[in-house]
């Protein structure tokens, strides 16, 4: 079972990693537009954060259901702790705190995952 959860955490890890590339790309093409157009890439780029922050599943759970909460089990795989940081910057300010939050409150269990896995 444990097994099944990491590759289910490891797939959704890669959709969300081709996602967050298209919000990198666009935060590039941003520099070129000027305008009307600026507004709408930023408008783009925000909508498709949000889908990313969204698609992470971002819930309370309790430290009984830590093992079961998606958003953890991305976060106990190194690229998926490399996905939220390379999103944090894209998103608003209250996302990115619940993100931070949630990462704070149960950081004794990801400590605990880290230290199992090496």
């Amino acid at each position: 079972a444990a097994g099944t959860h990491r590759l289910r955490a490891l797939h959704r890890i890669e959709k969300l990693f081709l996602q967050l590339m298209e919000v990198e790309e666009m935060q590039e093409k941003m520099s070129l537009a000027l305008g009307e157009q600026l507004l709408h890439r930023q408008e783009q780029k925000s909508q498709k954060a949000e889908s990313i922050y969204q698609a992470l599943k971002i819930r309370a759970c309790s430290n009984e259901e830590e093992a079961e909460d998606e958003f953890l089990q991305l976060l106990c795989v190194r690229k998926g702790k490399k996905l939220v940081a390379r999103l944090l910057p894209h998103l608003t300010r209250e996302p990115r705190e619940n993100i931070l939050l949630t990462i704070t409150h149960h950081l004794p269990f990801l400590m605990k995952k880290d230290m199992l896995d090496e």
